[in-house]
This record gives structure tokens, sequence and C-alpha cells, in this order.
């Protein structure tokens, strides 16, 4: 037979038993002032629990009340080991814990006292205010650089983000080396125009580790509405994420290019949030990544195709530009849409699509 351990949602103060103990004694509180010797003042001090036991008040407990000293001291270790851990959990409650559970980012405990105690170690926090302070800092530093209508859920984001860290923790990295970055562009590119994200996912992360580049593509949490970030691990290693939000290579690879003009073009230490919101006005520095993302993927640009007909160009025209470019087939289509060369829902039969299976992105069939 199963057992389960007790564990009250509440914390019982020593003052409780002190208040029983008086009860059956008939005492008033000018009584028990009395017999303890400490003076009516610290005598209600005690009685609202303002008052914490320690060796010598414990000792006066038991003379004068019963129970030993030690019962006292622990009846103080229980009650204060019950307020932490409520203050532990209050924490906890703040995150998407089921969903932390499900993506396997935290275990699964039927001890909600063990289950905040994993909330506070995911952060790499002893207490909820070091907890807190660090979730604060994530989204004052993302905040910062987010667009006017950044509407991604603030907790799901510095939770996401945290995992972001923690993974990109256990990857082999190069010294940060922006030469090296550049360097890697070509290789980026010619990843494209393979289809399966388990195939080119791997190649990535590694040519971006020889620059000193942590990269992850982790699914979102529910209220995210972000499609990458880019920003700097605390011993001031960068980072790039995507949540491959449109689960289009267009999307997948211009955000990740996106990222890396983050990283090349703009301070060191800076977090940048990216929406990509159609119709929105972007600030400098999102238009200087824009550019550079589009610069790299398409070195040439498309101004042969821009102009082909009225329609825009046909799908043997954008295969062949994009096999004449090296890249795949569904970031010319991208960026023609971009353009206004293609309309929205034009050729998008050369966009390769992803899915999640479980935690992993693949290509949908």
């Amino acid at each position: 037979m199963s057992t389960t351990t007790f564990e009250p949602r509440w914390a019982s103060a020593p003052a409780v038993s002190i208040h029983r103990a008086l009860r059956r004694h008939n005492w008033t509180v000018d009584d028990l002032s009395d017999r303890l010797g400490v003076g009516d003042p610290e005598t209600r001090r005690i009685l609202n629990g303002d008052r914490p036991i320690d060796a010598h008040l414990a000792e006066l407990l038991a003379r004068t009340l019963g129970g030993s000293s030690d019962f006292w001291l622990q009846r103080e270790s229980q009650f204060a080991a019950s307020v932490r851990a409520l203050s532990d959990e209050e924490f906890a409650q703040r995150l998407p814990l089921k969903q932390m559970v499900r993506l396997g980012w935290i275990e699964s405990s039927t001890s909600w006292r063990s289950q905040a105690r994993s909330a506070l170690d995911f952060f790499d926090a002893k207490t909820p205010a070091e907890g807190t302070s660090r979730i604060e800092s994530t989204l004052q530093e993302a905040r910062y650089r987010a667009s006017a209508s950044f509407d991604s859920d603030a907790i799901a984001l510095a939770t996401w983000m945290r995992q972001v860290d923690r993974i990109a923790d256990a990857q082999t990295l190069s010294s940060w080396d922006p030469a090296a970055l550049s360097d890697q562009l070509r290789n980026l590119r010619d990843l494209t125009r393979l289809a399966d994200p388990r195939d080119f996912l791997p190649k990535t992360q590694a040519h971006l580790a020889a620059a000193g580049v942590g990269f992850v593509v982790l699914r979102p949490l529910e209220g995210m509405r972000i499609s990458g970030v880019s920003f700097w691990s605390a011993s001031r290693a960068p980072r790039i994420a995507l949540t491959a939000r449109h689960m289009t290579d267009d999307h997948l690879w211009f955000t990740l290019f996106h990222e890396i003009g983050h990283l090349l073009i703009h301070p060191e230490g800076d977090v940048f949030v990216d929406e990509f919101v159609a119709g929105q006005d972007v600030s400098h520095m999102e238009q200087e990544a824009n550019t550079f993302a589009a610069d790299n993927l398409l070195p040439f640009g498309t101004a042969d195709l821009n102009s082909r007909r009225t329609n825009g160009p046909t799908m043997r025209e954008v295969t062949k530009f994009a096999s004449r470019n090296e890249v795949a087939p569904g970031i010319v289509v991208g960026q023609l849409q971009h353009s206004g060369a293609l309309r929205p829902n034009q050729l998008n039969g050369l966009k390769r699509r992803y899915r999640w299976d479980g935690t992993d992105l693949s290509r949908r069939p």
C-alpha cells in the first residue's frame, strides 16, 4: 500500500501552542509575564509570534508551560521551515509549472514543497527573492529592446530564456570571436538547402559554437509571441535562441540571420527580443538587423525577380534563382513576399514547413 506524506499548506506558529497552554492553565497575559519574568511588552511579542524562540526562551517556556526546551525549539524550527516553504511555493506558482514539467525542464513531484524547490533550482536561486530578482533582471533587459507592441507573457519569456541559458551552458563553445562568426555566414547559408531540422540544426549549432555562440531552438511556452532572441549570459557568452514560431524555413532562417546581425553590429551585452509583426514600425537597430539578414541570405538581392511580371515571378523562375544563389527556394519566396513582388499567398508551396515532435523540431511531411 502506498503512503503519501501529509504536507499542510499552512504554517503553525509556536504562539498557537502558547495560547493553548494559557487557556489550559486559565492564565492571563500578566500571569504569563510574571512567570516568564520577561515583562509585558516582551510577553506580548511572544504571544503575537513576533519573538523567535531561542534556547533561552525555550528553557523559560518549558519550565513555565511544560514540555521540553527541545519541543519549543522544534516548534520554532518547523514554523520557520513552513514559512520558507510557503514562500517558495508562492514564487513557484508564478511560473508555468505544468508546461515546464511536460517539456522536461523540471521533474514532476507529488510533493508541493519539492516542486517549489525545483522551481527555485531551475533559476539557480536559493530564495524566492533571488529568483524574483533574476526574473526581473531578465525582463528589464528584454523590454529594453522589445517592440512597442510586445505582448509575450513576461514570466513565460523569462522562464524560456532561462531554459535557453541552461541548454547553452551545456554546449562546448569556443571563445567569442566576431570575425569567426562572420566567416561562418556562408556555411550557414548553405545549410538552408537541407530540408529536415534534424539534419541542419546540429550543423548550425556546430558552426555557431566554433565562433563562441550558444545556439538553441526551443519550443515556446504558451503566451509567447516571439520569433527569436539574442542576449548575453552572465559569463558574457553570446546566445541565440529561436522558437520556430511560424514553422517555415524562410522565417526560421531569416530570424537566425537577424539575431546574428544583432551580435555582430550592435553593442555587446544588449538583449534583443524579436517578434516580426507585419506592418509594424521598427527601430533603427531592428532595421539594421533586418537588412543584415536579407543581405547575407541573398547577397545578390532579388532585383532580377522583382519586376518579372504583374503577378510576380513563376515557381520555375524562383527555383532556378534559388539554385544559382545556393539557397533554399522558400527563403527567396519569403523575401519576395516581404518586398511586395509576391503576394502573401503566392508560391508558399516552395517553403518547407516544420512541426514539433515533443520537444524536437522536424520537417512536416
